[in-house]
């Protein structure tokens, strides 16, 4: 290889694990710089470094920089996620600017594609380019025909994006101050989300309800998230009725997903640890016949299943 004496042992390192908690934290660590052993090349090895001979070498180099120093690891991590969100807030900024000139005139389930279809897919594309972020994903086959109610896991940003991915198209209750927020919330409106009042509990529940019926009747998956604030990893919290009782009203069937992304893109942090997030459905909840408390304590139930069988190693299907 250029650059390197023929007699020099070579130490090899997979691209997509340069990043791999026990390495940053060695990387990060507040030790002085130790000198390269002599007569040692690191070099980089993956398997997309022909399409992206940039990243290749710069993941190259932050492998280098954790094994001879903290600091130089810790400026490439911070470039990485520095170039992340760069590139996140631009789609965000210019995808709602186009969305809200030309997204009303489109018809919803091509305007859903066209909007949230295409902005979804290049920033997990770009998450995963800059992050080393994929997705392990089990029991999509429990995913109904049909669009039904989805009690999904919250801890992070990540699943708000995946999982319109997974869950098309589909609308989601919101906080009603959303819709205020320039080129954001101007996008948002159109998607017909199902915007409450939280000062007005009561009122709200029967705007999910009756909001959410008609939107199943329209063929539109409904997401909610049951614990109603992000949860920290591996905890699981208590369940609010409102999904439970609009899968009673509608009689359609509750669908849990769980998934471990805290674990990758923490709450409140600008960090992110590569690797696969895990998803897991579990088969759906039949809801003939059976009152909303019963399918709450049932939905909590599963979630607190999955959520235990992430601790384990499993089987998955890994997306793009």
């Amino acid at each position: 290889m250029a650059g390197y004496a023929q007699n020099e042992p070579e130490t090899f390192i997979d691209s997509e694990n340069i990043c791999q908690p026990a390495l940053l934290d060695r990387a990060l660590a507040p030790i002085p710089a130790q000198p390269a052993q002599e007569g040692v090349a690191v070099r980089c090895k993956g398997r997309r470094a022909g399409l992206f001979p940039a990243m290749a070498w710069l993941q190259g180099r932050a492998i280098g920089g954790a094994l001879d120093g903290g600091q130089h690891s810790c400026m490439i991590e911070i470039a990485r996620v520095a170039a992340f969100y760069f590139g996140f807030a631009l789609a965000t900024l210019v995808w709602a600017t186009v969305s809200v000139l030309i997204g009303w005139a489109l018809p919803y389930r091509l305007r859903f594609d066209f909007i949230i279809g295409v902005w979804a897919r290049a920033v997990l594309a770009w998450l995963r380019l800059c992050c080393g972020i994929r997705v392990d994903l089990a029991g999509a086959e429990h995913i109904p025909q049909k669009p039904c109610v989805v009690l999904a896991r919250h801890e992070s940003t990540w699943e708000t994006i995946y999982l319109q991915r997974l869950f098309r198209p589909q609308t989601t209750l919101i906080k009603r101050e959303l819709l205020r927020i320039p080129f954001f919330g101007w996008g948002f409106a159109i998607m017909k989300p199902i915007a409450i009042d939280r000062g007005a509990p009561r009122q709200a529940l029967k705007t999910l309800v009756e909001a959410g019926r008609s939107r199943l009747a329209e063929g539109i998956w409904v997401l909610l998230f049951p614990e109603g604030t992000r949860m920290a990893p591996g905890e699981v919290g208590k369940f609010h009725g409102g999904g439970a009782a609009l899968a009673a009203a509608a009689q359609t069937p509750l669908l849990v997903v769980a998934h471990n992304a805290g674990d990758h893109w923490p709450a409140h942090r600008l960090r992110k640890r590569p690797g696969a997030i895990k998803v897991r459905i579990a088969p759906p909840i039949a809801t003939a016949g059976r009152s909303s408390k019963d399918l709450n304590a049932e939905a909590q139930d599963r979630m607190a299943e999955l959520m235990a069988g992430l601790q384990a190693p499993g089987a998955g299907q890994e997306m793009p």
